[in-house]
């Protein structure tokens, strides 16, 4: 694909690409780089055409590590278990937990009462105190952490694997 850009190693062929939202074509010609076929490498360099090493194994490492992140990313928004419920975890949810342990501290800072009714991901009820609501983030915080810890080794595994047939194996724990 035709891209401003420079060569950065002339051996490798590796370039450096203009990237913008809207590029100043006028700007980046006046610091050398030129429109070029370029390709992205397996390594997510950028390359004249042509000149990419395309190793198998290293695609498939690549790929490997897309789906272990994806799995990961997907069970940290799925739901996260606290006082025999399961609360939502996506995004939207993270945010609206964030609000309430701020206001479940600030009840605490003002010696005010507090309680909160949360609903779960099943549409019951959960009934809080301070300390609970406040405890849903160390509970988001420890779940992420566990997720992330076991994508590291995955990833670690994936590094090490010499063969097609080893990366099939590296599959998410259940």
């Amino acid at each position: 694909m035709l891209k401003l850009a420079k060569i950065a190693d002339e051996t490798t062929k590796e370039v450096v690409v203009a990237i913008s939202d809207t590029p100043d074509e006028a700007y980046f010609l006046e610091q050398g780089y030129t429109w070029q076929d370029v390709e992205e490498g397996f390594d997510l360099h950028w390359y004249l055409t042509g000149q990419a090493h395309q190793s198998t194994l290293d695609k498939l490492k690549i790929q490997s590590w897309e789906r272990i992140k994806e799995k990961r990313d997907m069970l940290e928004q799925s739901g996260v278990p606290y006082m025999g419920k399961v609360l939502d975890s996506n995004s939207l949810s993270v945010q609206r937990i964030a609000v309430a342990v701020q206001a479940a501290q600030a009840a605490i800072t003002a010696e005010q009462d507090f309680s909160l009714d949360w609903t779960c991901a099943d549409n019951t009820v959960l009934t809080m105190t301070a300390q609970e609501a406040i405890g849903i983030s160390v509970t988001l915080a420890q779940h992420a952490n566990t997720l992330h810890q076991i994508a590291r080794n995955l990833r670690l595994q994936i590094d090490a694997a010499e063969t097609a047939e080893e990366l099939g194996k590296i599959t998410w724990p259940e």
